[in-house]
């Protein structure tokens, strides 16, 4: 009896850690977060843009620019500063009610996944097999509307938490992003 309890305890451990993790990649409701990410995806995609949205796109394709200049920049964080404080500028400069800012900038860092999230969508469209090789390509117009879909999570962002409209009053439920 002790041997078979000793020979379970181990397998007793991993299952009771595996529910851990699993757990852990749900969301609160229970959601895995890829589900999450998808339905969040597609609230920014019904967003209309703003009149900031010119200068949203430009600082959405200065953030690429910057962080496809040097692998590094991901580690020393000078281009994620200098996006988060353009954006501040741009909402200090445009918009006259007082944000929550600590909800606004925990919310905006989700944006730029937006973007990439459109990328391959987008880069699914035009992928082809050339010679055996998978080939896919980027065309300028990708690379735009995707900067717009980033443009529209800031405005969404903007609208949430820095203009004062709830989220549900527009999207039916009070969630982040």
């Amino acid at each position: 009896m002790l041997g078979k309890l000793i020979y379970a305890l181990p397998w007793l451990f991993l299952g009771l850690l595996s529910a851990v993790f699993v757990l852990a990649l749900a969301g609160p409701s229970g959601e895995v977060a890829h589900d999450e990410l998808r339905r969040d995806y597609e609230d920014v995609e019904k967003v209309y843009p703003s009149s900031l949205s010119p200068r949203l796109i430009e600082l959405a394709q200065k953030r690429v620019d910057c962080f496809g200049a040097s692998p590094m920049e991901r580690f020393n964080g000078a281009c994620r500063s200098d996006y988060l404080n353009s954006i501040l500028q741009v909402g200090r400069e445009e918009i006259k009610s007082a944000p929550r800012l600590g909800d606004f900038l925990a919310n905006v860092d989700n944006c730029p996944v937006m973007y990439s999230v459109c990328m391959g969508e987008k880069s699914e469209q035009d992928c082809r097999v050339i010679d055996g090789e998978n080939v896919c390509e980027y065309a300028e117009d990708n690379v735009l509307n995707c900067a717009a879909m980033e443009a529209r999570c800031i405005d969404k962002v903007l609208d949430t938490f820095w203009r004062g409209s709830p989220v549900d009053t527009y999207y039916g439920t009070d969630r982040r992003l």
